[in-house]
């Protein structure tokens, strides 16, 4: 061979290299995410477990305990609660949806959710939530005064996420949005059996600079769903004007 011929290696060489490291499981480079739709919220990204975390989703057995379905090495478990929306009464003709649901709450602010602690219902096979908000602004206050401005209020939800062990479990129902930590919502709230505050899918609206979207999933993707806070505060402060 002539010392002065430059040295390149053979194809074979070239095709060997790459398939070392295609086989070597070097890392693709990963697709960013789009912008987020107004409405529809962020995209969801897919659920990949951290390296050496097995995760695992099961669908909700109404009493069967939820510990008791952690296989072995399990460290994220999703439960999941199929089904549908709740059918909701329709307002009256000639009266708006804001105008019903105000009218038929014990109270109505836009609140901001600052913590959520979740834990096992009683019989074990479910997570309930206790959701921490600041009342951002009082638009329909309760008769004892508690939802004023400024406050702090409790409401509940179901499905959350609760540490068992080593396993994180994660409850959700498949129609609906939770609440989320650091969001502001539109509730139109209402006191339980056991004088909790309650507002939820259909009841609580997640706001968006001046719209309102649902957090019910079959209506969150809709034109029409594409709510105008004003309509609603102006709907409230109307009907139950805040002194």
């Amino acid at each position: 061979m002539n010392r002065h011929s430059p040295i390149w290696p053979s194809a074979g060489v070239i095709i060997a290299a790459a398939a070392t490291v295609w086989l070597s499981g070097a890392p693709l480079a990963r697709q960013q995410n789009g912008p987020p739709d107004l409405f529809a919220g962020p995209r969801e990204r897919p659920s990949v477990p951290a390296r050496g975390q097995a995760s695992s989703v099961v669908p909700y057995r109404k009493g069967a305990d939820v510990t008791a379905r952690i296989s072995n090495g399990i460290q994220e478990l999703t439960l999941i609660q199929k089904g549908a929306s709740p059918l909701r009464a329709s307002p009256p003709e000639g009266m708006s949806s804001w105008e019903f649901l105000t009218r038929n709450s014990d109270a109505v602010a836009i609140i901001s959710v600052n913590r959520k602690a979740g834990a096992l219902t009683q019989d074990r096979d479910w997570v309930e939530s206790v959701i921490s908000a600041n009342v951002v602004e009082s638009l329909k206050l309760d008769k004892g005064g508690l939802t004023q401005t400024g406050n702090d209020i409790s409401l509940y939800e179901s499905g959350g996420d609760v540490q068992v062990g080593r396993t994180r479990i994660t409850a959700r129902r498949s129609w609906a949005v939770p609440f989320q930590v650091g969001t502001q919502y539109l509730a139109f709230l209402s006191i339980g059996k056991n004088g909790e505050w309650q507002a939820g899918p259909g009841t609580a609206f997640e706001v968006d600079f001046d719209e309102v979207r649902s957090m019910e999933l079959s209506a969150r993707d809709k034109a029409a769903q594409k709510l105008h806070v004003r309509d609603a505060v102006a709907a409230a402060r109307h009907l139950s004007p805040v002194k």
